[in-house]
């Protein structure tokens, strides 16, 4: 059975919220062929601030016996004034997206490629932050 996590937090990301997901991953992967969807970390983060960072980097990487996609990341509200933030950040609670800075809708399209191609069967997905149960 092919199986996607998805979540905001993975390795390399140095904090214990990484490890949900990877910990999941390592105990399925033992019947099957788990893929994990997450933005890209360098694994240099240390502070909230760093872990919001935008990043153009995207790769596919195998990692003991886990393939882990890990996609390029934008802030919805990154360098934006503050008051086109604040507009932003109320459109979106109206739209029902709580957390403005952990934007994971923008992953949708690959997810759903991924769910084709693989032919995935069961999806998990790691809260916090609530957006990701969105995707």
């Amino acid at each position: 059975m092919n199986i996607l996590l998805l979540t905001y937090y993975a390795p390399p990301l140095n904090a214990i919220t990484s490890q949900r997901a990877y910990s999941l991953a390592q105990l399925l992967k033992t019947h099957h062929q788990v893929h994990i969807l997450t933005r890209h970390w360098s694994g240099q983060e240390n502070e909230w601030e760093e872990m919001l960072l935008e990043t153009d980097e995207h790769s596919v990487e195998h990692i003991d016996g886990v393939t882990i996609h890990y996609r390029p990341y934008r802030s919805s509200n990154q360098g934006a004034p503050s008051l086109l933030q604040k507009s932003r950040t109320i459109r979106g609670w109206v739209r029902g997206h709580f957390n403005p800075e952990i934007d994971t809708i923008q992953f949708q399209d690959y997810a759903l490629d991924l769910i084709t191609k693989v032919n995935i069967q069961a999806i998990y997905a790691t809260c916090p932050p609530l957006n990701i149960i969105k995707l």
